[in-house]
């Protein structure tokens, strides 16, 4: 599509610069969703320090889940 040629006044060149400088929003959405180059770093190796120590908890299978839940109501 081409574009128009219409003159542009101070305010639509002004408008038109900002929306060229702030960049596509959608373009490096995964960056931050994966966390990729996100914080830097330190944020990185933070984050895993924190996941190393939180405790592993452990999943029981749904069988033994109801068995446990029915007998602690009796």
């Amino acid at each position: 599509m081409a574009k128009n040629n219409v003159p542009m006044d101070s305010y639509t060149r002004q408008q038109e610069a900002i929306r060229k400088a702030k960049g596509n929003p959608n373009k490096n959405i995964h960056h931050k969703k994966n966390n990729s180059n996100y914080g830097g770093g330190d944020y990185q190796r933070e984050k895993t320090a924190q996941a190393a120590k939180k405790p592993e908890r452990v999943k029981l299978p749904l069988w033994l889940k109801i068995t446990l839940a029915y007998w602690r109501q009796r």
